[in-house]
């Protein structure tokens, strides 16, 4: 568990780190047209598109696994695992269940603070694109659309294995594994594609920032 909560970290802060370059090209841009702006930051409007990030992060985290452990459950291929609860060591499915409940639980929490954060944000903008709103959606759309190409990869992947005969298709359990893999990459480029070309569209309707809109 330590691992994956390390891992997502680190995700996060890779995530994190093209807002923020974004967010520095927007400036220094501003500073050579305009020269050296004053020190005003909108700290509210910050922190709603700064939690929106955090919280859409936490969302496709919590919708991939729980596609993941949906499929591996109705398959009946959960991936091993080693875990005890005291002295009883656990099924690989009763693992899996309690993966997809943490998951369900994740997505049920991250997704209505997104929503109003994103609601928010948005309304804060007053009809008018914001630099900042638009370096966000820049920042999710480049998150999606990596996201997007990594499921998608993974997805061909697991394809061509059969091709290359890296798959026993007589043993039952390894071709459920298969099936498992291929459905939840699947599923989770889609659900990453999906919410790409939802900001795509924000970003279409976005009107360009006047000049006293920062």
């Amino acid at each position: 568990m330590m691992e994956a909560v390390l891992a997502t970290f680190w995700f996060l802060v890779s995530c994190l780190a093209p807002l923020v370059f974004l967010g520095g090209i927007v400036v220094a841009v501003n500073w050579a047209r305009k020269g050296p702006p004053a020190l005003s930051i909108d700290l509210r409007r910050s922190y709603f598109y700064l939690i929106a990030f955090i919280t859409l992060l936490a969302l496709l985290v919590g919708l991939t696994q729980v596609v993941g452990n949906l499929a591996a459950l109705a398959l009946d291929a959960p991936l091993p695992s080693y875990e005890y609860s005291g002295d009883r060591q656990l099924t690989d499915q009763e693992v899996a269940r309690r993966n997809l409940a943490l998951a369900v639980a994740g997505v049920a929490v991250s997704a209505p603070v997104w929503f109003f954060h994103w609601r928010r944000s948005r309304a804060a903008v007053n009809g008018d694109g914001s630099n900042l709103s638009r370096v966000y959606i820049y920042g999710v759309l480049a998150l999606f659309l990596l996201g997007g190409l990594v499921f998608a990869g993974m997805f061909v992947f697991q394809i061509l294995r059969l091709p290359l005969g890296l798959v026993d298709l007589a043993a039952p359990l390894e071709a459920r594994g298969l099936v498992r893999d291929i459905a939840s990459a699947g599923l989770s480029a889609l659900i990453a594609i999906l919410f790409w070309l939802y900001h795509w569209r924000v970003l279409e309707s976005t009107p360009p920032p006047s000049l006293e809109t920062a």
